[in-house]
């Protein structure tokens, strides 16, 4: 966090898309998501630049990046027997190498299996689009989210407190503490 904050005054703090900065001509540099992928090399093109794609900048504990991406779940909030079993009918479906293929291809996104990777069809869409062939191996490198039932408060939590500092409204450790006596109560299961 201290190393993001010291690049706060050489960097667009905004929770704009990048496409609009992109368009505007005033970024070089962005960390972005696959899913924006799409707009983004629009709006380089439409203002006459490539834009390049790049591995997210990693740290040395483990050289990866979170990824987070489509979740797939069946709840029980009162559906019928049938409406349960369709949904996961559905999930099962979606989750078939070539059904998750078609998804991604047709929606500029990228495949929620490994199978996914694999398939021959993925590996035709890609052959000759650097970016995607960066995005898929960030996918297949990368670590999910922290699996804890309270994870979704926690990301309430981080983003404000993340933005406080790159705002420089709070100090890297004085959001980090704000945030540290916020977690305490959702770390209990």
């Amino acid at each position: 966090m201290e190393y993001s904050v010291s690049l706060a005054p050489y960097a667009i703090v905004d929770n704009a898309y990048e496409s609009d900065f992109l368009k505007a001509d005033q970024v070089a540099m962005y960390v972005s998501t696959s899913g924006g992928a799409e707009y983004n090399y629009l709006a380089a093109e439409s203002i006459g630049t490539e834009l390049g794609v790049a591995l997210a900048p990693a740290g040395p504990v483990n050289n990866k990046t979170m990824i987070q991406g489509a979740n797939f779940a069946v709840f029980d909030r009162g559906q019928t027997e049938a409406q349960k079993e369709a949904g996961v009918l559905f999930c099962r479906f979606m989750l078939r190498p070539e059904n998750t293929v078609y998804w991604a291809i047709e929606g500029n996104y990228l495949p929620v299996t490994k199978s996914g990777y694999a398939d021959s069809t993925w590996e035709e869409h890609v052959a000759n689009d650097s970016g995607k062939q960066v995005m898929s191996e960030a996918m297949l490198n990368g670590f999910g989210p922290l699996n804890h039932a309270n994870y979704s408060s926690m990301r309430l939590v981080f983003r404000p407190m993340y933005e406080e500092a790159m705002l420089l409204e709070s100090t890297p450790q004085q959001a980090l503490d704000d945030a540290a006596a916020q977690l305490e109560d959702l770390l209990e299961y």
